[in-house]
C-alpha cells in the first residue's frame, strides 16, 4: 500500500448546503456544509423567487436564461423566448381568447332574423309578426324556467326553457314570467285558456297577459355588445398572531410581510408594529400580529412564504367570523343570482382562486342580461361575515377580424390610441393570428367609452382611400395578377414602405394602411404606375363552355401566348376575358378561345393548369397572399373575396369551391366557420347580408323591403285575406303587407279601384318607353341592346324578352329561343332553320 498517496481523512459531514442548492452560496470551497451538485435533468431547488415570473423575461430582455432564480414560463419549450425586436408587436397581443363562441349563425338584417347556414345560404329567416309573447304574473317566489314550461305543458303548450324569462319582484314577494314564442296565435290562445279556467298556485290566481314581442337580440360584428359582466367580493379575513423567540427573525419576517415578499394565499397581509412581552417562564417573546388573511387559510398557508430558519414557534389563528366562508357555496349563489335574469353561454368561476377578492366572469346569451343581473347582484348580500357585497359591472366589447399586414401596419398608432383608451379603463386586445388573420377586440365598463373607441378603431380599420387629387387611383390592370403586373408593383411597394395595400376589385378601389407620410408616398408611387400602364382593353365575352375551359387550362395558354396582356374577369355576368393591348394581340385570343367550337376538348386543355401548387384556381396567375381551403385548393386574397360574392350571386345560393381540374368539379360547400376564418369581419358580414338581400329578391312572394327609398327594412308577404298594415319601425311608412301600398282606412280593392287611373298611365308608359315586368317579382325591366336572353337583376331569373317566360339557366332560355323563336335576336343572326337547313 502506497501511504504517500494516501488522502487525510474527511471530516464529518454537516449535511447538504442549502445555498448552494439554490446557487446561492457565497462560502464557496471554505463553506463546511456538502455541496452536492444537482443531478442533470433533476428539477431546480424550490425557493419563493421561483413561484414569480421574472419581469424581463416578460419583456424578452432577460440577460440570466436558465440561470435566473425567477420563474420563466413557457407554453412549448422548443419555442424560444420572445426577442426583444418582438415587443412592439406583442405589446397588445393577448393569449387565447377564453370566451366560447355560440354555434349559431344568427344574425339581424332589416328587423328579421336570419340563420344562414353551410355556404353563406339562408336557412330560415323570421320577423316580428311570426312572434308573439305573454307575460304570466303573482308566480311564487322560486319559480323556475323548468316550473313554466311545466305549467305550460298541462295547457297543451310545448315551450322550451329557453324562451322563457323568469324575473322575480322583491316588493311583491313574488315572480314574473315573459315566454316569447315564434307563433303568432300563442299569446292569444294563453290569455284565452286562463281567462276560461283560471290556475291558482297557493291560492293565487295566475294571471296572463299578452305583451309586445321583443325580438332575440343578435349582435352582428363590429357593434358593441353588452352581455358580459364582471362582479367580485372580499373574501371575510381573520386576525393571526406570529410569535418569535428572537427580535431579529421578528423584524426579517415582519420586514417580508412589509414588502410583499411574503404572502398568504398570493393575498398581501397587513401588518401591526412588533410588540414583545414574557412568557410563563419569563423569557421575553416578540409576536407579529398580521389582519386581512383570507378566512380560509390554514397554518401552512401563512408559514408556506416564510423561510424556514425564521419561521414562528407559534402560530394562533382568530376565529373567523360565523358563518364559516365556504367558497364553493359563494360562486354557487352568485351563479344562482345570474341564472334568474338569463341563460348563460359560459361562465369563469374558479372557486380555488387566490386573492382578496373572489372574481367572476359570465357572459349572457341575451343582449341587456348583463346589465339587469349588475343591478341585481349589487343589491344582494351574501350571508358570509357580515354580508358581504357584490361589487358587479357590465362589461361593454366589440370585436374586428382584420389580416395580420393589415394589423402590423397600423399597429404604431393602435399602440398610440391604446394609450388613451387605458385612460378611459379600456382595454384592447389583439389575439395571436389564425390563417394570417388576427381578432382584435376592445372591452370596457363605460358604453359611451367604448362607443367612442369602437368608432376610432373602425376609422383605422378601414383605410384610407388611394387618390390623385381627387380623382381615385384606380386601372383596370389592377385585376390582372403575376409577375410583372401592376399587382405585383404594388406588392412590392408594400413591402418597401412598410405599409398594407389592399385593392378592392368589387368597389374599383385602392385601400392604404399605415402612416400618413408612407401613404402619401404610395399614392404618388401608385399614380406613377398607372401611368406607365395605360392601356385599351378589348372584352371576349364567354359562354358556359368556354368558360370550363378557360378555367381549366385554356386561360394560361393565352397568358403564355400574352404575358401580362390578358385578364380573366369571373366576377362579371357573363365571365369574360379582358386584353390589353393591340388588335392584333385581341384577334389572337380571340381565335384560341374560338378553337374550342371547332370541336378541341376542354380536357385536353385542361391539363394546361396543372402541376402548379400555388396557383390560384380563379386568375390562374400565382397566388398573391394566397388562401388555402379545407379541400386544398388555392385562392388569392382578393379573388377569393370577390368569388365568395360572385357565389351569393350564382343560383345555388351556397359557396362552393371553384376548384378542381376540370373548373369547378370540386363543388365542395364551404362551411361558414371555414368561411369565417378565411374572410376578414367585414367582408364575412357583407357575405352574409348580401346572401339575405339575394334571398329577399329571390323570394317576392314572401319579403319585401320597406317602399322608403334606402330603408332597409323587411316586413313579411300576406294574402289578401290577411292583408294588414305594417308600420315600419324605421322610418315610420304604413304599407300593406298584401298589395303593397299605402291605404289606411280602405281594402285592397278600394283602393286598386281609386288608382286605376294611374296604373292605366303607368301601363302607357310602360308599353311607350318598351318596359316590360320580370314574369317572376314583378320588377319593372327595359331592355336598350343586346340579344332577346335577359337576366333580371331584382330576382336573377333568366327571361325571354319575347314570350317572357322564364328559366333556371341561361341554357335552358337559350334553347327556348332557337326552338320557339329562330334564335337569340342578334342583330346579323341567321335564324336557327337556316342553319339546320
Amino acid at each position: 500500500m502506497d501511504h504517500q498517496n494516501q488522502l487525510p481523512p474527511l471530516p464529518p459531514s454537516k449535511g447538504p448546503c442549502l445555498f448552494f442548492l439554490r446557487g446561492s452560496c457565497r462560502n464557496g470551497e471554505s463553506c463546511t456544509f456538502d455541496h452536492i451538485p444537482t443531478p442533470q435533468g433533476a428539477a431546480p431547488f424550490p425557493t419563493s423567487r421561483s413561484t414569480v415570473t421574472c419581469h424581463y423575461f416578460l419583456l424578452g430582455s432577460c440577460r440570466k436564461g436558465d440561470k435566473c432564480s425567477f420563474a420563466h414560463p413557457r407554453a412549448d419549450n422548443n419555442k424560444p423566448a420572445p426577442k426583444r425586436s418582438d415587443r412592439n408587436l406583442n405589446h397588445l397581443t393577448a393569449g387565447k381568447e377564453p370566451e366560447v363562441t355560440s354555434t349559431s349563425w344568427l344574425r339581424e338584417f332589416g328587423g328579421a332574423i336570419v340563420e344562414f347556414g353551410d355556404g353563406a345560404g339562408v336557412l330560415k329567416s323570421s320577423v316580428q309578426s311570426d312572434y308573439s309573447a305573454v307575460r304570466l304574473t303573482h308566480l311564487p317566489l322560486g319559480t323556475s324556467p323548468a316550473t313554466v314550461a311545466a305549467l305550460l305543458e298541462g295547457l297543451n303548450f310545448e315551450v322550451d326553457t329557453g324562451c322563457i324569462r323568469v324575473f322575480p319582484r322583491d316588493v311583491e314577494e313574488s315572480c314574473i314570467a315573459d315566454i316569447r314564442v315564434e307563433d303568432p296565435s300563442f299569446a292569444s290562445r294563453v290569455c284565452t285558456i286562463t281567462s276560461r279556467s283560471p290556475i291558482f298556485i297557493k291560492g293565487t290566481r295566475i294571471q296572463a297577459v299578452q305583451i309586445s314581442v321583443a325580438m332575440p337580440s343578435i349582435q352582428n360584428s363590429h357593434k358593441v355588445e353588452c352581455k358580459r359582466i364582471n362582479c367580485s367580493w372580499y373574501k371575510p379575513s381573520k386576525t393571526v398572531w406570529l410569535n418569535f423567540k428572537t427580535e431579529g427573525s421578528a423584524k426579517t419576517v415582519l420586514g417580508l410581510f412589509q414588502k410583499g415578499t411574503c404572502k398568504v394565499l398570493s393575498c398581501p397581509a397587513q401588518t401591526t408594529p412588533l410588540s414583545s412581552s414574557n412568557n410563563r417562564f419569563g423569557r421575553p417573546t416578540w409576536t407579529l400580529m398580521l389582519t386581512g388573511v383570507p378566512a380560509e387559510a390554514k397554518r401552512h398557508d401563512i408559514l408556506w412564504d416564510v423561510p424556514k430558519f425564521f419561521r414562528p414557534q407559534h402560530v394562533e389563528l382568530a376565529i373567523p367570523p360565523h358563518p364559516l366562508y365556504d367558497p364553493a357555496r359563494a360562486y354557487a349563489m352568485v351563479r344562482s343570482k345570474m341564472a334568474q335574469i338569463g341563460r348563460l353561454e359560459w361562465w369563469d368561476g374558479s372557486v380555488s382562486a387566490n386573492g382578496k377578492r373572489a372574481r367572476v366572469k359570465a357572459r349572457f346569451l341575451e343582449e341587456g342580461d348583463a346589465l339587469k343581473a349588475a343591478e341585481l347582484l349589487r343589491r344582494y348580500r351574501l350571508p358570509f361575515g357580515g354580508n358581504v357585497k357584490i361589487s358587479a359591472d357590465a362589461v361593454y366589447s366589440v370585436r374586428f377580424r382584420v389580416s395580420d399586414r393589415i394589423y402590423r401596419a397600423i399597429l404604431p398608432e393602435a399602440l398610440s390610441l391604446n394609450q388613451s383608451w387605458q385612460r378611459k379603463s379600456i382595454a384592447f386586445n389583439a389575439f395571436p393570428p389564425v390563417h394570417s388573420y388576427r381578432t382584435l377586440k376592445l372591452e370596457g365598463e363605460d358604453s359611451e367609452a367604448v362607443a367612442e373607441a369602437n368608432k376610432t378603431l373602425e376609422r383605422l380599420l378601414t383605410g384610407k382611400v388611394a387618390m390623385d387629387g381627387v380623382d381615385v387611383l384606380w386601372s383596370p390592370s389592377f385585376e390582372a395578377n403575376g409577375p410583372g403586373s401592376l399587382s405585383s408593383q404594388v406588392q412590392h411597394l408594400e413591402l418597401l414602405l412598410g405599409i398594407a395595400i389592399v385593392k378592392n376589385k368589387r368597389m374599383s378601389r385602392v385601400y392604404l394602411y399605415g402612416p400618413e407620410r408612407q401613404c402619401k408616398a404610395a399614392e404618388g408611387h401608385i399614380a406613377r404606375m398607372i401611368t406607365k400602364n395605360v392601356s385599351t382593353f378589348n372584352i371576349i365575352e364567354l359562354n358556359g363552355g368556354e368558360v370550363r375551359w378557360a378555367l381549366g387550362g385554356g386561360f394560361k395558354q393565352i397568358t403564355t401566348a400574352l404575358p401580362r396582356r390578358a385578364t380573366l374577369d369571373v366576377i362579371s355576368k357573363p365571365k369574360r376575358i379582358l386584353i390589353a393591348g393591340s388588335p392584333k394581340d385581341y384577334r389572337i385570343a380571340l381565335g384560341m378561345v374560338k378553337k374550342l367550337g371547332l370541336g378541341e376538348a376542354p380536357g385536353a386543355m385542361a391539363k394546361a393548369g396543372e402541376g402548379a401548387g400555388a396557383t390560384c384556381v380563379m386568375c390562374t396567375a400565382e397566388a398573391e397572399y394566397p388562401i388555402q381551403t379545407s379541400c386544398g385548393h388555392m385562392y388569392c386574397e382578393d379573388c377569393f373575396d370577390d368569388f365568395c360574392f360572385a357565389g351569393i350571386a350564382d343560383k345555388t345560393f351556397r359557396i362552393q369551391c371553384g376548384g378542381g381540374n376540370p373548373y369547378g368539379s370540386c363543388s365542395k360547400i364551404i362551411t361558414l366557420a371555414e368561411l369565417q376564418s378565411l374572410l376578414l369581419s367585414s367582408t364575412f358580414e357583407e357575405v352574409l347580408e348580401k346572401s339575405f338581400a339575394a334571398h329577399v329578391s329571390r323570394n317576392p312572394q314572401k319579403y319585401r323591403y320597406c317602399p322608403t327609398p334606402d330603408c332597409t327594412q323587411i316586413y313579411k308577404v300576406t294574402p289578401s285575406e290577411a292583408a294588414r298594415p305594417f308600420t315600419c319601425p324605421e322610418c315610420v311608412t304604413v304599407v300593406c303587407t298584401s298589395c303593397h301600398a299605402a291605404h289606411w282606412g280602405k281594402t285592397c280593392a278600394e283602393h286598386q279601384d281609386e288608382k286605376s287611373g294611374g296604373y292605366e298611365a303607368l301601363k302607357k308608359w310602360k308599353e311607350e318607353k318598351g318596359v316590360q315586368d320580370c314574369p317572376y317579382c314583378e320588377a319593372p325591366i327595359e331592355k336598350i341592346g343586346g340579344c332577346n336572353h335577359i337576366l333580371c337583376g331584382c330576382c336573377h331569373r333568366d327571361i325571354c324578352w319575347v314570350c317572357l317566360n322564364w328559366f333556371e339557366s341561361a341554357d335552358h332560355c337559350y334553347s327556348h329561343l332557337r326552338l320557339k323563336h329562330g334564335g337569340a335576336g342578334i342583330p346579323g343572326e341567321l335564324p336557327f332553320w337556316d342553319l339546320v337547313d
